[in-house]
């Protein structure tokens, strides 16, 4: 598990980041705005969240040594995949004209764009975990 390890630091790191980009909205504009913002899609980034914290677990799991590598590996995979999705899926359907209506428009502008690099971030950090495991 040593030679994984910055895939595995980089994942838990990637996750942290994704749960803190979808709670930034909540401070920056009102409750109202960020609901309508994050249900334009059925599963939208609150899923996606819990699908990050999800992931963290998986990471943290394989840092201390208590899945095998190839549990940890394969569960990765498969949720650092749903985060992409999901994410895309979002970020496309969000109209313009929705987060123009929301208060602080200049730090919302990218919001959308920003989770899913960071969810892109934590995919690319399971292909790291896959790819030492052989």
């Amino acid at each position: 598990m040593q030679r994984n390890r910055f895939g595995l630091i980089l994942g838990i790191t990637a996750c942290a980041a994704v749960l803190i980009t979808i709670i930034v909205p909540y401070v920056l504009a009102p409750a109202t705005g960020v609901n309508t913002y994050y249900d334009i899609t059925v599963i939208g980034p609150p899923v996606v969240g819990l699908i990050a914290l999800f992931a963290a677990i998986v990471f943290i799991a394989g840092l201390v040594g208590r899945w095998s590598p190839w549990t940890v590996a394969g569960t990765a995979l498969v949720f650092g995949l749903a985060m992409v999705v999901l994410t895309v899926g979002w970020a496309i359907a969000v109209p313009p004209a929705l987060i123009m209506g929301l208060s602080r428009v200049d730090e919302l502008l990218f919001h959308r764009w920003v989770l899913v690099l960071f969810a892109l971030v934590v995919l690319f950090s399971a292909v790291l975990c896959a790819r030492t495991v052989r």
